[in-house]
């Protein structure tokens, strides 16, 4: 899956990184997508929203409970519906 996101080569002199960090920043928060940042045209680094980075971390948790609900699918760790009801209602287990 490929994000959209800007394509920056970061070559810039210490007098104009400040003020291109700024800008970068300010992209940033206004579209909500990351920006690549490169060196020789390699990306080296992501600058991303706060609030979008939350949510790719939450996407991951999930991502994370998800794949061991299928783990317990395929070793067959399941209850039928009906089992797990009982138990639960009558002796507090889950």
């Amino acid at each position: 899956m490929t994000l959209p996101a800007t394509m920056i080569e970061t070559k810039c002199l210490s007098a104009d990184y400040h003020s291109g960090t700024i800008d970068m920043i300010q992209q940033v928060q206004q579209t909500h997508q990351p920006v690549f940042l490169t060196i020789d045209g390699k990306p080296e680094a992501v600058l991303m929203d706060a609030d979008e980075y939350q949510k790719v971390l939450n996407a991951l948790a999930m991502a994370k409970l998800l794949l061991k609900s299928e783990r317990d699918i395929a070793e067959n760790k399941v209850l039928p519906v009906r089992e797990f009801f009982r138990k639960f209602r009558c002796d507090k287990i889950i």
